[in-house]
C-alpha cells in the first residue's frame, strides 16, 4: 500500500502495525509503507529533466533551476492552493464570530433575563464555532499534507538530478566534486526544502493582510491604517537585508563545502595523514575552517535576527498605531469610547494581519536565500550538461564525456575487437587535453592494435600513460578520431576504485543478480587471491573497509585486475598495477592472466597496459628462468617459450605455505555492529545533560529567562486590554492616557526581547560545536522515524561518494545506469520515512486543530447557556482560544523538537563513546622528546608480536620480530605481498598496537605520545597523499613549524633546488611554481609521490628516521634511481627503511630484511642475500 492521503497514511501510522510496532518494537524502514509512483525519484528526475530541456537553449538565467522546478511540479503546486483558500475563509470567519458571541453575552448580561428567541441563536453560534474550527482544522490539514508532500518531491528531484548528472563528471573533477556534491544534495537541498514551507503563504498573505485590513477599517474606522504603516515600515526594512540574504546563505554554504571537503580527504587518507606527523597540522586546518564556517555564518545569523525582530514588530506596532489613531480621532470627534466588542474583534482582525505579516517577514529570508542554494545547484548542473545544455536523463545517459566533434567518434562494435587479423583503430590524430579549452596534454595520437593482443605503454613519469588511457576511455576532452566501445572496457586504474563491501561484491561489480562462479573462482586464481580467501577471517565475504584499508596494494590491485577478467570484456585497460606485487606474485600474475595460455589470451580479450617497469621475471618450477624488458625477452624468445607453458607448480600466491598477513585485519571490520537503541522509543535523559553542557549553562539560563520574559510581554497585553474594556463599560472616568501607555510599552518590549532571544539562540549555535542535531520529531513513533530518516541519508552519502571517486572505472564498466539505479534506489528507501515522518506531524497539527475546536465549542456553549462569563472575560479567552492552536502546536513542536532531536545527538554521543581512540591506552601523553629527535637512529625491535585486532586476540600479522639497526644504517625491506612489510614499518609509528618492545635511541616509543612519535619520523607513504591547495601548503606538515607555517617563509631556493633534483621542477614550473593550486598541476601518480619525497626532504631537519612504504612502487627505473640518489644525497646521515619491490634498487641499501607470513625469514648485506638467498630470487 502506498502511502498517499493524509487521513488513511496517518490513521495506518497511529493505528495500524506502525503504530503498534513503534510501541512494542523498533521501527525498520522494511516496516514502513512504500511511496507512490508520484513521489518515486525516476519520476521527479525525468519530469524535472524534461522541464529543464523544453525551456529556451539560451534562457540560462540564474533562476532557470527554480522555474524548471515550478514547471515539473505545477499540478502539486496548484493543488495546494484549494484548500488554502478555504482556510482563508474560516480564519476571517472567527473574528466575527467572537464578536457575535460577545454581543449575545453582552446583550444577555444587560437584560437580566433570556428572550424567547435566545436559545435557538445560541444553538446557532455553538454549531457556527463547531463549522468554524472543525472547517479550519480540517483544510489546514488538507493544506498541509499537500503541501509537504509536494516538498517530498522537491527533495526527491533535487538529489535525483544532482546524483544522476554527477555520474557524468570529468575524470578530472571528481575529487574535487564529492564533498561539492554532498553539499548539494545536504544542506542546499534541505534550506531549499525548509524555504518551500513559506512558499504558498507568499501569495496567501497579501490577500489575508488586505483583507483584514478592509475589515479593521469598518471596526476602527482610520485606525486601520496603522497595520498597514507596520506593514510599509518593515517591507521597506526587509527590501534592503533581503539584498544580503542570499549571499550570506551562499557564503555559508562555501564554508561548509570548503570545512566537509577537508575533512573528508583527511579521513580518506587517515593512515598516511598519522604517518606524516600531520594530525595535529590537520586537526588545526579543520578547526579553523569551522571557526570559517562559523564566521561565515554569524552574517547570515545576524540578518535572521534583523529579520526576527522586524517580523515581530508589527504584533508590537500595529495594535499600538491603531488603537493610538482611533483614540485620537474618537477625542477630537465623537469622543467615543471603545467597547468590548470593538476591542476583541479589532485584536483579532489585527491578528489576522500580524500573523501572516509577522510570518512572511519572518520566512521571507528563508525563501530568499534558498535561491542562492538553486544558483548553487543550477551551477553544478550547467556544468554538467551537454553542449546543447541538456541533462542526462536516467536511462539515457552514455558512459563516456562526449568529445569536443561527436562526427569524429566510432562506435567499435564488441565483434571487431577480436576479429583475427583486423586491427583496431583505437585513436588516430587525437589530441586530449583535460577539459575543453585547456591546453592539450597529449598530441596527436595515433594508435592501433592487433585484437587479443597485448599492448604496452611505457614512459617516464609523467610522461602522459595514464593520461592517455583516461583519454581512450573517454575521460579526456578529445578532438580528432577515438574509438568508442558500446560493450564497455575493463579498467584498472593506478589507485585501485574500491567500494565499502566484500571482497566478492567488488570483483562481481554492482550487478549481482546473477554471478557466475565457476568463471568468478576462475578470476580469482588467475589474480593470485585464492590463498589471500583462506586466510581471511570470512574468506570472499571479508569486508575491506572504506577504500580497501586493510588490503595491501598488491591485494587492492589483484582484486580490481579479477573485476577486469569477470566482466568478460574484449578489452581491458591496466595502469600500472603491477608494480605494487612482489616479484613471484607479479610473475604468477603475468603468466596466469597475461600470458600466452593466460586468461586475456584465452578470452581474446584486447589488453592495453601502462607500466613503467617493464622489466619482467619470469618463473618456471620455482627458479627464475629469464628476466629482461619486454623487447629483450621477445628478441631472445624467452617470454614466448617461457609463458606457453603454464606451470602448475609455482610457489608464492599459490603456494600451500602462502599466508596474508596483512589481511588478518580484516577481523576488525567484517561484521559492521548496527546502531544500539539509543533510547528510541522514550529518550535518555541522560542527553539533555550532554547536550546543555555542550550549549553552555549560563547561556542555556540566559536564553531560558528571556524566552519566558519576552512570553510575558507578549501575553499580558491581552489581559490589560480585557480591564481596559471593562473601564470603558463601566461608564465611570477612564484614564485612556494610562491603559495606553502601559499596553504600548508591554508591546513595544516584545521585539526587543526576540531580538535578545535570537541572539542568543545564535550564541547557542556558536557555541555547539554539532550543528547537525536540529531535527524535528513526534514522540515515540516520530523518533524513531526521524532516526530512520538520519540512517537512511547515510547510504545515499557513501553511495554518492564511492560512486564519483570511481567515475572512470564505472563509466569504463558500462556500469553508469547501474549505478544510478542503485542511488536512487537508496533515495526512493530515504523518502518512506522521510514523507512519513511529515505525515504523522501533520496528523499531530490535525489532532491539536480539532482539539481547539473542541474547546472552542465547549467554551461557547459555557458562555451562551449558563451565562457565568462576562463580555471581557469570553473576549480575551476567545481571543485565546483563535490563537490556542497555533501556540499549542508551538509547545508542542517546541518540546518534541528538543526531545526527538537528541536522536541525532545520541548517533554523536554514541560515535564519541564507542569510536576507538589511539590515546586510550597512552600513558606517555605527558612527555615530549627534546628537539632534533632522534638525534642518532639507532633503532631495535625485541620480540615484537603484532595484530590487527584489539587486545591482541587476533591473529598476530606480525610474530617474535627481533631486529637491531644502527644509526645511518639504509635498510631495504622485502618480502612478498601480504608477508607484512607494510605492517612493520606500520609498528614504528603504532599505527598498531604490538607485544614487545621498540627502542629508538634507547628511548621506549611508548614512552611518548603518538603524535610526538609520528611527528618526528620522516615518512613517504605508499599512497601519495596531497591536499587541496598550493604545491607550497603541501610542503606544511606541523602547525608550530615557524619555518614551514603557512609556507611565508620557506626558503624557495632550496625547494627549488630539492625538486629540481627530483626532475620535477621543469613539469611544474611551466604550471605556475610554487603557488600554483595542486589540482592545476595535473601531476601523475609517480609524479606525486616523488612531490611526497621533495616533502621528506625538506623535512630532514626533524628527526634521524626515514621510512619509506613502497614509495618507488609508482615510478620507472630512472625514476626510481633519481629517488635513491637523492636518499643517498640528502639523508647520508639518517635511518632508512625502505619497503621494496624492485631487485634492481637494493642493492644500494646497507641491510636487507626478507619477510614471510609474519617472520624474519633472512637479513643480511644485498651482495650475499642476491647471490645466495632464494627468497629474494623470486
Amino acid at each position: 500500500m502506498a502511502v498517499r492521503r493524509v487521513f488513511p497514511s496517518n490513521c495506518g501510522l497511529l493505528h495500524g502495525r506502525i503504530g503498534d510496532k513503534s510501541r512494542t518494537a523498533h521501527l525498520r524502514t522494511s516496516d514502513l509503507w512504500d511511496t507512490d509512483e508520484e513521489l518515486r525519484s525516476r519520476t521527479l528526475e525525468r519530469k524535472l529533466v524534461l522541464a529543464w530541456q523544453s525551456g529556451e537553449r539560451g534562457n540560462l538565467h540564474r533562476h532557470r533551476l527554480l522555474f524548471s522546478v515550478f514547471k515539473a511540479l505545477k499540478w502539486p503546486l496548484l493543488l495546494t492552493i484549494l484548500p488554502r483558500i478555504a482556510l482563508i475563509g474560516f480564519k476571517f470567519a472567527q473574528p466575527y464570530l467572537m464578536k457575535r458571541v460577545i454581543l449575545f453575552v453582552q446583550d444577555a448580561s444587560s437584560e437580566g433575563e433570556r428572550q424567547g428567541h435566545m436559545p435557538g441563536v445560541a444553538w446557532a453560534l455553538v454549531l457556527a464555532t463547531g463549522l468554524t474550527f472543525v472547517g479550519s482544522a480540517l483544510s489546514t490539514g488538507f493544506y498541509q499534507h499537500q503541501l509537504f508532500r509536494t516538498i517530498t518531491m522537491i527533495r526527491g528531484a533535487l538529489i535525483s538530478v544532482i546524483s544522476v548528472q554527477s555520474l557524468t563528471l570529468t575524470g578530472t573533477t571528481t575529487q574535487s566534486s564529492g564533498p561539492a556534491v554532498l553539499t548539494l544534495t545536504g544542506p542546499d537541498v534541505n534550506a531549499i526544502c525548509a524555504s518551500f514551507h513559506v512558499f504558498h503563504e507568499l501569495w496567501a498573505n497579501p490577500i489575508e493582510i488586505g483583507f483584514a485590513i478592509y475589515l479593521l477599517e469598518r471596526e476602527l474606522g482610520p485606525g486601520c491604517i496603522g497595520p498597514a504603516v507596520s506593514v510599509i515600515v518593515c517591507t521597506l526594512a526587509m527590501s534592503q537585508l533581503s539584498k544580503y540574504i542570499g549571499p550570506a546563505m551562499k557564503a555559508w554554504n562555501n564554508a561548509i563545502q570548503n570545512r566537509v571537503s577537508t575533512t573528508s580527504k583527511v579521513i580518506r587518507s587517515i593512515k598516511e595523514v598519522k604517518m606524516l606527523g600531520m594530525s595535529n597540522k590537520w586537526l588545526a586546518d579543520i578547526q579553523v575552517l569551522r571557526v570559517i564556517e562559523l564566521k561565515s555564518s554569524k552574517s547570515f545569523r545576524l540578518f535572521i535576527t534583523y529579520m526576527n525582530v522586524l517580523g515581530n514588530t508589527p504584533s508590537a506596532l500595529a495594535p499600538i498605531l491603531t488603537f493610538g489613531i482611533a483614540i485620537a480621532v474618537s477625542k477630537s470627534g465623537t469622543n467615543q469610547r471603545l467597547s468590548i466588542a470593538t476591542v476583541f474583534t479589532a485584536r483579532s482582525i489585527m491578528g489576522l494581519i500580524i500573523a501572516p505579516l509577522s510570518r512572511l517577514l519572518s520566512e521571507m529570508p528563508s525563501f530568499l536565500s534558498s535561491l542562492g542554494c538553486f544558483e548553487r545547484i543550477q551551477e553544478f548542473l550547467e556544468a554538467t550538461h551537454d553542449a546543447d545544455g541538456n541533462m542526462v536523463s536516467v536511462g539515457e545517459g552514455h558512459d563516456v564525456i562526449p568529445s569536443a566533434d561527436s562526427t569524429n567518434i566510432e562506435l567499435a562494435e564488441q565483434c571487431s575487437l577480436y576479429e583475427p587479423g583486423r586491427s583496431i583503430s583505437l585513436a588516430d590524430g587525437a589530441s586530449f587535453a583535460p577539459k575543453q579549452g585547456d591546453a592539450p596534454i597529449l598530441y596527436e595520437i595515433t594508435l592501433n592494435v592487433e585484437p587479443a593482443s597485448l599492448t604496452i605503454v611505457t614512459g617516464k613519469v609523467g610522461s602522459g600513460k595514464s593520461m592517455l588511457l583516461l583519454g581512450l576511455l573517454g575521460e579526456l576532452h578529445a578532438t580528432g578520431f577515438v574509438s568508442r566501445h558500446i560493450s564497455g572496457a575493463g579498467y584498472c586504474s593506478q589507485s585501485a576504485w574500491l567500494t565499502h563491501g566484500s571482497i566478492k561484491e567488488n570483483i562481481v561489480g554492482p550487478n549481482t543478480d546473477e554471478i557466475d562462479e565457476l568463471w568468478y573462482r576462475t578470476a580469482v586464481r588467475a589474480c593470485a587471491l585464492d590463498k589471500d580467501f583462506a586466510q581471511m577471517p570470512n574468506g570472499d565475504q571479508s569486508s575491506i573497509g572504506s577504500n580497501g584499508i586493510t588490503l595491501s596494494g598488491g591485494q587492492r590491485h589483484r582484486v580490481s585486475l579479477a573485476r577486469a577478467l569477470y566482466s568478460r570484456k574484449r578489452i581491458v585497460f591496466v595502469d600500472d598495477i603491477l608494480s605494487s606485487l612482489d616479484a613471484e606474485t607479479r610473475a604468477y600474475v603475468w603468466t596466469h592472466v597475461f600470458g600466452s595460455s593466460g586468461l586475456a589470451k584465452q578470452g581474446k580479450v584486447t589488453v592495453i597496459l601502462a607500466t613503467h617497469d617493464y622489466k619482467i621475471v619470469m618463473l618456471d618450477n620455482g627458479r627464475v628462468k629469464a628476466q629482461g624488458t619486454y623487447h629483450q625477452l621477445i628478441d631472445n624468445g624467452q617470454l614466448t617459450k617461457t609463458t606457453d607453458a603454464r606451470s602448475s607448480n609455482v610457489k608464492g600466491a599459490d603456494g600451500d605455505d602462502y599466508k596474508s598477513a596483512a589481511t588478518d585485519g580484516l577481523a576488525s571490520v567484517a561484521d559492521e555492529n548496527e546502531m544500539e537503541d539509543l533510547m528510541r522509543k522514550s529518550g535518555d535523559p541522560a542527553l539533555y545533560i550532554y547536550y546543555f553542557r555542550s550549549i553552555g549553562w549560563a547561556l542555556g539560563i540566559t536564553g531560558l529567562a528571556i524566552g519566558i520574559l519576552q512570553q510575558f510581554f507578549q501575553v499580558f497585553p491581552q489581559i490589560w486590554l480585557k480591564w481596559w474594556g471593562e473601564a470603558n463599560s463601566s461608564g465611570s472616568h477612564v484614564d485612556t492616557g494610562k491603559y495606553f501607555g502601559v499596553y504600548a510599552f508591554f508591546l513595544a518590549m516584545c521585539p526587543v526581547l526576540i531580538g535578545f532571544e535570537c541572539w542568543t539562540t545564535g550564541m547557542y549555535w556558536r557555541r555547539n560545536t554539532y550543528p547537525h542535531g536540529r531535527q524535528t520529531f513526534y514522540l515515540r513513533t516520530s523518533r524513531q522515524l526521524r532516526l530512520l530518516d538520519l540512517q537512511a541519508k547515510a547510504p545515499i552519502i557513501k553511495q554518492l561518494l564511492e560512486t564519483i571517486q570511481g567515475l572512470p572505472t564505472i563509466r569504463a564498466f558500462k556500469w553508469r545506469t547501474i549505478m544510478q539505479d542503485s542511488i536512487l534506489d537508496l533515495l526512493d528507501r530515504s523518502q518512506r520515512p522521510h514523507y512519513l515522518l511529515y505525515s504523522i506531524q501533520r496528523w499531530l497539527t490535525l489532532v491539536l486543530d480539532l482539539f481547539v475546536a473542541a474547546s472552542a465549542v465547549i467554551l461557547v456553549a459555557l458562555a451562551v447557556f449558563t451565562g457565568a462569563s462576562s463580555a471581557g472575560s469570553i473576549g480575551l479567552a476567545m481571543l485565546n482560544v483563535i490563537g490556542f492552536n497555533s501556540g499549542l502546536a508551538d509547545l508542542i513542536s517546541s518540546w518534541t523538537s528538543l526531545e526527538t532531536s537528541l536522536g541525532a545527538i545520541a548517533r554523536l554521543r554514541a560515535f564519541e563513546m564507542t569510536t576507538p581512540l589511539e590515546t586510550v591506552n597512552d600513558d606517555a601523553t605527558g612527555r615530549r622528546p627534546a628537539k632534533p629527535w632522534p638525534p642518532n637512529g639507532q633503532v631495535e625491535l625485541r620480540n615484537v608480536t603484532a595484530s590487527y585486532s584489539t587486545a591482541q586476540q587476533g591473529p598476530p600479522v606480525l610474530e617474535d620480530i627481533s631486529l637491531r639497526f644502527h644509526a645511518g644504517e639504509k635498510v631495504a625491506i622485502c618480502g612478498k605481498t601480504g608477508s607484512g612489510k607494510s605492517t612493520l614499518v606500520s609498528t614504528l609509528f603504532r599505527l598498531l598496537d604490538y607485544s614487545g618492545t621498540i627502542e629508538v635511541d634507547g628511548t621506549d616509543i611508548t614512552a611518548m605520545p603518538r603524535e610526538v612519535l609520528r611527528s618526528q619520523l620522516i615518512a613517504v607513504p605508499q599512497e601519495p597523499v596531497l591536499f587541496e591547495g598550493s604545491l607550497r601548503s603541501n610542503f606544511v606538515t606541523e602547525p608550530e613549524d615557524g619555518r614551514l607555517r603557512g609556507g611565508e617563509e620557506v626558503l624557495d631556493e632550496y625547494t627549488i633546488s630539492v625538486l629540481d633534483k627530483l626532475e620535477l621542477w621543469a613539469a611544474i614550473s611551466l604550471h605556475g611554481g610554487l603557488d600554483t593550486d595542486i589540482e592545476d598541476l595535473s601531476l601523475s601518480h609517480g609524479q606525486k609521490q616523488l612531490v611526497c619525497l621533495a616533502r621528506a626532504i625538506l623535512r630532514k631537519h626533524v628527526g634521524r628516521i626515514v621510512i619509506l612504504d613502497e614509495a618507488m612502487s609508482s615510478v620507472d627505473a630512472h625514476t626510481a634511481q633519481v629517488m635513491v640518489r637523492a636518499l643517498e644525497d640528502e639523508f647520508k646521515e639518517h635511518t632508512v627503511f625502505s619497503v621494496v619491490h624492485r631487485l634492481d634498487t637494493i642493492r644500494d641499501f646497507d641491510t636487507i630484511v626478507v619477510l614471510d607470513r609474519g617472520r624474519v625469514v633472512r637479513t643480511g648485506p644485498p651482495h650475499e642475500l642476491l647471490t645466495s638467498d632464494s627468497q629474494l630470487r623470486i
